[in-house]
C-alpha cells in the first residue's frame, strides 16, 4: 500500500477514486448512511499526507475531480435522461449539459477544500478534526447558498430514514450532522495517519466513536420528549390525487382535457369521500388557469360537489405596469360556497428549467424557455380551522423558503410537486428527502403530493409515516395530527445560517493558529 501511495498523484488519484465512490454510495438509490461516518476520511487522510509538502496544485485539482465525480454519480444518470428524453436533446448535447452543470453547480466549491485543510492538518489532532468538520460544513453552506444555491445531496442528508440520528437537525438543520459526520470521517483519517503520534491516535479513536453515538443518544433522548408535545386536538384529512401523467404527455394540448378529466375522476373517489381537503400536484392543470374561467368554474364546482377545499397546480399570468406579461407557477386554493380562489406562487424557480441563462440557451437543443417569475411573500391558506403553508417543487429543498412560511405559524405544511420530467433514476428520491429536513426542522407535519411520486406524509420528527407506491395512478386519504410545540424553540432554519458562519469561523481560526505553531491535542 505505501509502495502504491508513494507518488503524491498515486496518492490523490486513490482518494478521489474512494471518496467519489463513498459518497455515491450515500444517496438514493445506494442508501447506505453508516459510510457517511468514513466518507471524509480519504480527504482528510490525504490533506494530513500533503500538509508540509506545499503540493497545492494537485490538492486543488484532486477537490474539483471530487466534485464532479460525486456529483455525476449522484446526479448524472437521471440530469442525462432528463435532458436528453423529456427535453429531446441529443446524447452529446446533454451530456455536455449534464457536466458543465455538476461543475458550476458542485465541482467547483470543494476545489479550495484539500489546500485549506492541508493547513489545518498541521494543528494538534483535536484542532485538525474540528477545523476539517468545520471547513467541510461551510464550503458545502455556500454551495448551498451562493448564486442561487445548490443544497442538493449533501452530506447529512445521508441519514434522512434514520429518525434517532436526525434529531439533532431540529436545532440546526442538516449542518449538524454534516458537522459530526465529516469530524467523524477527519478523526478515522487522524488514526491511521503517518504524521499522528500515538496519543494522537488515541484522541482521535475517542472522538470517532463518541461523535456518532452522541448524535444518536441525543436523537433517542428528544424522540422519548416528543411524543408528548403532540396535540389531541382532532386532525385534518387530505386527500392526495397521484395522478401518474408522465413526460411531456402533461402538456399535450390535444390531452389536457382528458387529464383534466381523469383528475377530477379520481378526486370522486370513495376513498376521499370523508376528506376535508383534496390536494392535486404541481402542473395538474397544465395551462394558465387564471385565464380560463371555464376550467375554474369545473373546479369550483367539484369542491362544492365534493364539500372538501381543493388545491390544484398551476400557471398564471399578469401583466406588469410596462406592459410585459409575467408568468408565474401556482398553487390555488377553492374552498366550498366561495366564489374567489386564493394563489400561492412558487418563490424557487428550478435552475436552468423554469429560469434559464442565455449561454444555456445556446447550448441547448430544445426550445423550452419560459423564464417565470419568482412569487413573493409566503402563503397560508385556512382549511377547516388548519393553517396551511404551501410549497411547490423546489421551494422545499431551501430552508430560508420554507422558514419565512414558517413565520406564518402554520399547522401543517404542503408540498406539491412534478417530479416526472425527472422519470427515471433516484431524482425522486433525492427530492423528497429534502422534504425530511423541512419537516424536522420546523416542527411540523409534512404532505408531499407529487404528480408520479413520492407522495406522503412526514410527520414533525421528520419521520415518514406514510408513503404512496411512485410512478403509478393512485388516491389515498391521509390523517394529519396537529403538533402544538414553541416554534421559536426548533426553527432550524435561520439558526443553520449562524451555525454555519461559525463553522467558517472555526476552519479560520483553525487556519490561522496553524501558523503559530501551537498544537492543540
Amino acid at each position: 500500500m505505501k509502495v502504491w501511495l508513494a507518488g503524491p498523484g498515486a496518492a490523490a488519484v486513490v482518494c478521489v477514486a474512494l471518496s467519489s465512490v463513498l459518497f455515491i454510495a450515500l444517496y438514493p438509490p445506494f442508501n447506505f448512511w453508516p459510510l457517511a461516518f468514513v466518507a471524509t476520511a480519504p480527504f482528510a487522510w490525504l490533506a494530513n499526507r500533503h500538509s508540509r509538502d506545499g503540493s497545492y496544485a494537485t490538492l486543488v485539482l484532486s477537490g474539483t475531480a471530487f466534485g464532479w465525480i460525486a456529483s455525476l454519480g449522484i446526479v448524472g444518470h437521471w440530469m442525462f435522461l432528463a435532458a436528453h428524453e423529456y427535453f429531446e436533446n441529443s446524447a452529446l448535447s446533454a451530456t455536455a449539459l449534464t457536466v458543465v452543470i455538476t461543475g458550476i453547480n458542485v465541482a467547483v466549491y470543494y476545489a479550495p477544500l484539500l489546500p485549506l485543510a492541508a493547513i489545518l492538518a498541521r494543528l494538534g489532532v483535536l484542532a485538525r478534526i474540528a477545523g476539517f468538520a468545520s471547513l467541510w460544513t461551510a464550503l458545502e453552506y455556500l454551495r448551498a447558498n451562493l448564486w442561487g444555491g445548490n443544497p442538493w445531496a449533501l452530506l447529512g442528508h445521508a441519514f434522512y430514514r434514520e429518525v434517532a440520528l436526525i434529531q439533532a437537525a431540529a436545532f440546526g438543520g442538516v449542518w449538524i450532522l454534516t458537522w459530526v459526520a465529516a469530524a467523524t470521517g477527519a478523526a478515522l483519517a487522524s488514526i491511521v495517519a503517518d504524521t499522528s503520534s500515538r496519543r494522537e491516535r488515541q484522541v482521535a479513536l475517542v472522538v470517532a466513536a463518541a461523535l456518532p453515538l452522541l448524535l444518536f443518544s441525543y436523537g433517542k433522548l428528544s424522540l422519548s420528549v416528543f411524543p408528548h408535545s403532540i396535540a389531541g386536538q382532532g386532525s385534518l384529512k387530505v386527500g392526495i390525487v397521484q395522478a401518474n401523467i408522465g413526460k411531456k404527455d402533461l402538456w399535450r394540448e390535444g390531452l389536457r382535457g382528458r387529464h383534466l378529466d381523469k383528475q377530477i375522476k379520481m378526486s370522486r373517489s370513495p376513498v376521499l369521500r370523508a376528506a376535508d381537503l383534496i390536494v392535486w400536484p404541481e402542473n395538474s392543470v397544465p395551462l394558465l388557469l387564471n385565464a380560463n374561467l371555464q376550467v375554474i368554474g369545473r373546479l369550483q364546482s367539484l369542491a362544492n360537489e365534493l364539500e372538501a377545499s381543493l388545491i390544484v397546480g398551476a400557471e398564471r399570468s399578469e401583466n406588469t405596469d410596462s406592459g410585459h406579461l409575467r408568468r408565474f407557477v401556482s398553487a390555488f386554493l377553492f374552498t366550498p360556497g366561495e366564489t374567489e380562489y386564493h394563489v400561492y406562487d412558487k418563490a424557487m424557480m428550478l435552475p436552468y428549467i423554469e429560469i434559464r441563462p442565455a449561454w444555456l440557451s445556446r447550448l441547448s437543443e430544445d426550445q423550452w424557455s419560459p423564464n417565470y417569475s419568482r412569487g413573493g411573500a409566503a402563503t397560508v391558506f385556512e382549511v377547516k380551522g388548519w393553517r396551511i403553508a404551501p410549497l411547490i417543487c423546489f421551494d422545499i429543498v431551501y430552508p430560508g423558503i420554507v422558514s419565512k412560511a414558517g413565520d406564518l405559524t402554520p399547522d401543517v405544511f404542503l408540498n406539491i410537486s412534478n417530479d416526472s420530467w425527472f422519470d427515471h433514476g433516484a431524482g425522486p428520491e433525492q427530492h423528497f428527502l429534502a422534504a425530511v429536513f423541512r419537516a424536522i426542522e420546523q416542527r411540523r407535519p409534512l404532505v408531499r403530493v407529487a404528480n408520479s411520486g413520492i407522495s406522503g406524509v412526514i410527520d414533525g420528527r421528520g419521520a415518514i409515516i406514510r408513503r404512496l407506491p411512485s410512478r403509478r395512478a393512485v388516491v389515498e386519504l391521509v390523517e394529519v395530527k396537529k403538533f402544538l410545540g414553541d416554534r421559536s424553540t426548533t426553527d432550524a432554519g435561520r439558526r443553520a445560517g449562524v451555525l454555519s458562519c461559525a463553522a467558517a469561523l472555526l476552519a479560520l481560526g483553525a487556519a490561522l493558529w496553524s501558523h503559530t505553531g501551537v498544537r492543540l491535542s
